[in-house]
């Protein structure tokens, strides 16, 4: 049986060489900035469902851990003032976070991890820089999410690092993702019984490229 994710789906789209060297063969590559920023999100906040003292207390808490990365003095101060438009405390009171699923389709085994969710709504958080949003690639992850957990909708909520500002998205699954799961199961089956993995055309800005030249696909 294959193991999918969202991100393994979009990596398999964009090149199947990046999908085995990130998913099969489990090479790591350097995360990016926006990358590590939302790790410590996704780790800290969390703990906010917990937390028994003032709001402010909490996001200095995160403010420390955001220092650890080298985020700077600027964008720290913009990403808790993004982070201060929501009560972390009174909004994580009966809600599950970092909800752990997995679900089979055909013979594929899809999993994830949901940011947070209740009876009625999931919410996915993301940390950026940009004024690109919602990006494509997290409202396909909304609406695979709440299709496969069987929500109507779900919420994409941005903080912005740069601009200071939290905004949040509706997300309403207009079609089924679940043909392209199995597709993608059957080309990865494929692959791998054959042994080779073909090239994508985003080489260029491809951060896995380092691996090609010196793995055998």
């Amino acid at each position: 049986m294959i193991t999918l994710s969202v991100s393994g789906l979009q990596d398999w789209r964009e090149c199947p060489r990046k999908w085995a060297i990130l998913h099969y063969f489990r090479k790591e590559i350097e995360p990016s900035k926006e990358v590590m920023v939302g790790q410590v999100i996704h780790k800290t906040l969390p703990l906010a469902k917990d937390f028994s003292g003032s709001v402010e207390v909490f996001l200095n808490r995160v403010a420390s851990s955001l220092e650890t990365i080298g985020l700077r003095k600027s964008e720290r101060k913009a990403l808790i003032q993004a982070l201060s438009a929501v009560n972390w405390p009174a909004f994580m009171a009966n809600k599950e976070t970092e909800k752990y699923f997995s679900r089979r389709i055909g013979d594929v085994l899809f999993h994830g991890y949901v940011d947070c969710l209740d009876q009625k709504m999931i919410w996915e958080w993301k940390t950026t820089r940009r004024n690109d949003v919602p990006r494509q690639a997290h409202v396909e992850q909304a609406e695979i999410y709440a299709e496969i957990l069987g929500y109507p909708e779900a919420r994409l909520v941005y903080f912005n690092w740069r601009t200071g500002q939290a905004t949040a998205y509706r997300v309403v699954p207009e079609q089924s993702h679940i043909e392209e799961i199995q597709l993608v199961g059957s080309q990865i089956a494929d692959a791998l019984k054959k042994g080779t993995f073909a090239r994508g055309l985003s080489c260029a800005s491809c951060k896995a490229i380092k691996y090609c030249a010196t793995m055998d696909f």
